[in-house]
């Protein structure tokens, strides 16, 4: 049904991969560019004179920081969140998906399959599968 667990993270799960996204124009992109640019170069600056202040020892150790927190949020934090997110939380309820979608399949293969009496018969198979396909939809309602 709509309002149970597994409607409810199917519907999420569908929102964040066929979610609508917004047009975003050359102009504001090139200026987004720009300023990170900017501001990477200032930060790197900041930083190559604040290490030079403090030291050979104060580098290393900066170093050695930056390095590990980097292999700890790709190979820890990023990876549990893809796993999390993109496996285990779909399996709780594949298998009900699966089931409704084979009874979607099934129901549009009896109606293209069966010999429906139209009032006159429409110009082209493709223009019948288009209205078919709108009807369709990826949410269980």
């Amino acid at each position: 049904g709509r309002h149970t667990p597994a409607a409810h993270i199917f519907a999420t799960k569908s929102e964040e991969d066929f979610r609508h996204s917004q047009v975003v124009t050359r102009r504001t992109k090139l200026l987004c560019s720009l300023l990170l640019f900017a501001l990477n170069l200032f930060f790197a600056y900041y930083s190559i004179v604040h290490g030079y202040q403090k030291g050979l020892d104060w580098q290393m150790s900066y170093l050695a920081g930056c390095i590990s927190q980097l292999v700890v949020e790709v190979l820890l934090f990023e990876t549990m969140e893809c796993i999390w997110m993109q496996f285990l939380i779909p399996s709780l309820v594949s298998s009900e998906v699966e089931r409704v979608n084979r009874v979607l399949s099934d129901v549009l293969m009896q109606i293209c399959t069966q010999r429906v009496a139209f009032p006159r018969q429409l110009p082209h198979p493709l223009i019948q599968l288009s209205m078919l396909l709108t009807i369709y939809s990826y949410r269980p309602r």
